[in-house]
């Protein structure tokens, strides 16, 4: 990995809920984000790469600026909770 300086980086750490088939909007970030899986599954698909679904205690890596088309539970009967790290520059 490239060496970065700390200096000038920032990381925002939020808790992610979605309800039984519950699912949010195609959206993007300007910034890499990391999801770790903490319960249930999470149904994904990035503009361009094939749709893929995420188990408790697996961890995902999207690419900054990635049209988010799928982002949902991927169960209509439990609900899914991940965090998601996302790494900003200032």
């Amino acid at each position: 990995m490239p060496q970065l300086d700390g200096g000038h980086l920032k990381v925002s750490v939020v808790e992610v809920i979605y309800g039984p088939g519950e699912s949010s909007p195609p959206h993007s970030y300007p910034c890499a984000v990391i999801g770790h899986i903490v319960e249930g599954a999470y149904r994904t698909q990035v503009e361009g790469e094939s749709e893929i679904v995420y188990q408790a205690g697996e961890s995902l890596y999207e690419a900054p600026n990635g049209t988010h088309l799928v982002s949902a539970n991927a169960s209509g009967k439990e609900p899914i909770k991940f965090i998601a790290y996302f790494h900003l520059r200032p």
